[in-house]
């Protein structure tokens, strides 16, 4: 075979394999234009942490961390079929909540009133109690109900200590984690979301003066609501981790951010 041959094969070949390497290099510019295209819809971007959405997911810290959930991204997860299918469950076991009508419901009332108001309520009649009264209510609601007897006794213990912050954060970090778990199943759309992240996350700052005053009002709150010791003590751990993680929302997300006019 002569030389020339050779050099025109040779070229021949590098030809194709040029057009290979274009033709290769184009169809992966579409695919990740594509793939870029499928995870950039509003609310599914990772949030940078120090803005004004990490903190009102920060705010969700807990509950997040606890469930194994993302810190940096609304719906906490992608929004797969698998996930949405999940929590959609979740939502109708532990909220009777099977649709975005319910969700809303929900919703306002957490805002509105929330376990604050039967907390209220509640030290409000022992204010009015002597100590005789007291004990004899004591005695009356251990015979018929348990649960309202030791929500007494917390209120007796909690009210007025807690003050005007009552039981806020346990509301309204439940108004943020549902309006994520509500993006994430697909009630709510990101907008929808992020408005009531937003309303709750600027009277959480206003309320508390650090996140770890957040935490602790929040687990006074679990405690009135359902007094389960072992829920209570995962939740401590969760409180630490996030209180010491120096890579973690709390961290870096400074409590006195400035959370502007809207997320």
């Amino acid at each position: 075979m002569s030389i020339q041959t050779l050099e025109l094969q040779s070229d021949i070949f590098m030809k194709k394999l040029i057009l290979i390497i274009t033709s290769f290099v184009f169809l992966h510019s579409v695919w990740a234009e594509s793939k870029a295209d499928s995870v950039q819809e509003p609310g599914e971007q990772v949030i940078p942490m120090g803005t004004p959405r990490a903190w009102g997911l920060a705010a969700d810290a807990i509950l997040t961390e606890h469930n194994g959930m993302r810190h940096d991204m609304l719906g906490g997860w992608p929004r797969d079929g698998q996930k949405q299918k999940e929590y959609k469950a979740v939502l109708a076991k532990i909220w009777g909540i099977n649709n975005r009508t319910d969700l809303l419901k929900i919703l306002e009332q957490l805002e509105d009133r929330g376990t604050r108001e039967e907390f209220q309520q509640l030290g409000k009649l022992d204010q009015a109690l002597t100590a005789d009264e007291y004990q004899a209510k004591l005695i009356q609601l251990g015979v018929s109900n348990y649960k309202a007897q030791q929500q007494l006794i917390f209120a007796h213990r909690w009210h007025k200590q807690l003050g005007s912050q009552s039981l806020i954060s346990f509301d309204l970090v439940r108004v943020i984690n549902l309006s994520r778990r509500g993006y994430l199943v697909g009630y709510l759309n990101a907008d929808e979301a992020w408005q009531h992240i937003f309303k709750a996350s600027k009277l959480l700052q206003k309320t508390y003066p650090s996140w770890e005053e957040l935490a602790y009002n929040y687990t006074r709150g679990r405690i009135f609501w359902n007094d389960d010791e072992r829920t209570h003590q995962r939740l401590y751990n969760t409180i630490v981790i996030l209180l010491s993680d120096e890579e973690g929302p709390w961290k870096l997300n400074s409590w006195t951010l400035n959370l502007g006019t809207g997320f």
